[in-house]
């Protein structure tokens, strides 16, 4: 399964490193989905960890954030990103729909309330982390 994760979704793994979003990234990066992410996507989780909101959350841990981030490797799209039909009001949220559409993914990721009231963009479902949690069968 080829899954588009958002910045959000590492964010919200970042901000409590033993929550419901931290164990959904985890199975990913253990193989169980495969996680696809943009030079754009990674270049916006690089920053993640100096946000206040999630430096300052006593469930943050940034050594686990740094590893993450230095095993992430960005998928490389040759041409123009396909226009998806949905439009989102922040730039950086467009780019994660025409990513998701050109590399043909499964299911975008996303703790963002914009991507999130999408509910799908062109037969591709986006789900929030209890969602993909329970597609996955995860426990809370």
């Amino acid at each position: 399964m080829r899954v588009v994760v958002d910045a959000s979704a590492f964010g919200a793994a970042f901000g409590n490193a033993r929550g419901l979003a931290a164990r959904v990234i985890a199975v990913g990066v253990a193989g169980q989905y495969q996680i696809i992410i943009s030079e754009e996507i990674l270049n916006e989780v690089r920053r993640l960890p100096a946000k206040p909101h999630i430096a300052t959350n006593r469930g943050f841990d940034l050594a686990a954030a740094n590893r993450l981030i230095a095993s992430l490797r960005p998928t490389v799209v040759r041409g123009p990103l396909k226009t998806p039909s949905a439009r989102v009001r922040d730039s950086e949220d467009e780019h994660v729909l025409a990513f998701a559409l050109t590399v043909g993914a499964d299911i975008i990721l996303s703790q963002d309330n914009d991507l999130l009231s999408l509910g799908n963009v062109d037969g591709i479902p986006v789900m929030g982390v209890q969602l993909m949690a329970y597609t996955l069968g995860i426990r809370h």
